[in-house]
């Protein structure tokens, strides 16, 4: 396979960013994603798919409650949620110095944003290294019209330090998640 190529050709695509916070118990984490899809076409019943890496600190969270808040972000916010992106849930409150109201499920939502969709999980699957999780949408609310943030928007905000965490962190996860979904693929060849 032409590797190149088809690194090529997704890089074309240019995802929104979503900022996804959980919470289980006492402990509350979130984090930046791009893999987040309507799944419905039926307006009056809006569900979402969402992929998150399997050793992600708000992957066990959302396992752990079946539930999560995807928060629709501009570039204007961004200047506040870079821990959210560069943070490890594990070692650091992600929350300090944010605004955040909790919705009826007590999950941490953020008041900066274009707008939120508080969701419960109803399927979820794992591929050893990502967990696809199927949410039904239960409360929601839009704060303003701005633009959704776009993956290449926030590469150009980040500046040539958090470039380099980024892709530091990315080729990390890559590597150590490489052997979790070749064991899984080994599974289903069984």
């Amino acid at each position: 396979m032409a590797t190149e190529d088809a690194v090529a050709i997704l890089r074309n695509a240019d995802p929104i960013v979503w900022i996804i916070t959980a919470k289980s118990g006492d402990r509350q984490g979130g984090l930046v994603a791009t893999w987040v899809h309507e799944n419905s076409l039926d307006d009056t019943a809006p569900r979402m798919l969402i992929s998150l890496a399997s050793h992600h600190f708000t992957t066990e969270l959302i396992l752990e409650s079946g539930l999560l808040i995807l928060h629709q972000v501009s570039a204007d916010h961004m200047g506040l949620y870079w821990p959210f992106c560069l943070a490890k849930g594990r070692e650091v409150n992600k929350f300090v110095g944010l605004q955040v109201a909790e919705d009826s499920c007590g999950l941490p939502r953020l008041e900066l944003c274009n707008g939120y969709l508080s969701c419960r999980v109803t399927t979820k699957v794992s591929t050893g290294d990502r967990v696809y999780f199927w949410c039904d949408v239960e409360a929601a609310e839009k704060f303003s019209d701005e633009p959704p943030l776009r993956q290449s928007q926030l590469f150009a905000l980040a500046g040539e330090e958090r470039i380099k965490i980024l892709r530091e962190d990315r080729e990390r996860d890559a590597g150590n998640l490489r052997p979790l979904f070749e064991a899984w693929l080994a599974q289903q060849e069984d």
